[in-house]
């Protein structure tokens, strides 16, 4: 099955529009870091026959950032690929990447060697701490970006950190990476999700019935 389009999701206070016809998504997670490469066609596979027309991941920083000097996005660390995949198999992805990404996973994806230095206050303004989660969005976006739906991939959607509190703390980065963010919209803090596109910026909420009005 090719894929539904390439278009971008329009949020209205209704929901959705895809092609300016209203849109369910109707998403599952398979998580790429926990299973094998070879079994990653056999669960999308499997999510799509369920019904699904999206996949939604975490991307675990430690999973790809063993030391503070490497970054690992082949073999079985290779994001793209499973974003492709998902892509060729029809299905829409919301890429969830942290940095810190709770998931019942170690450290909630924050590297052990960040974690382990006790003079770095982690999901803070420490100058240090964001600098690691700079460094890390620089490796990380380059991956992201090109698979945007505005780019004709299969990427609609991004959370940025596991809470709004802390999102705050990303966001010149996450625009400096060409993942533009709403400037005149208004939603309760704990619902907000950014839809990745490169003309001008949307928000996408996982329940639209509890946000606040969109105002100017």
């Amino acid at each position: 099955s090719g894929r539904l389009s390439t278009v971008l999701l329009t949020p209205t206070a209704s929901g959705f529009l895809r092609d300016g016809r209203p849109h369910q998504i109707i998403s599952g997670a398979v998580h790429y870091f926990r299973i094998r490469p070879e079994q990653w066609r056999d669960r999308l596979a499997k999510l799509a026959a369920m019904g699904c027309d999206t996949v939604e991941t975490y991307v675990a920083w430690n999973y790809h950032a063993p030391t503070p000097d490497s970054v690992v996005f082949d073999g079985d660390r290779d994001l793209g690929a499973f974003i492709d995949l998902a892509g060729e198999l029809g299905l829409d992805v919301i890429v969830r990447p942290g940095p810190y990404i709770c998931a019942e996973w170690e450290g909630g994806g924050l590297p052990g060697w960040l974690l382990a230095d006790p003079t770095i206050a982690v999901r803070t303004h420490d100058p240090r701490y964001l600098a690691t989660v700079e460094a890390w969005f620089g490796a990380l976006l380059p991956i992201l970006v090109p698979r945007q739906a505005a780019h004709g991939g299969p990427i609609v959607a991004v959370q940025v950190e596991k809470s709004f509190e802390a999102l705050m703390l990303y966001l010149g980065t996450v625009r400096a990476g060409a993942i533009f963010l709403p400037r005149n919209t208004a939603y309760t803090p704990a619902e907000i999700e950014y839809i990745l596109r490169d003309d001008e910026p949307a928000v996408f909420v996982c329940e639209p019935a509890k946000a606040e009005e969109i105002r100017p």
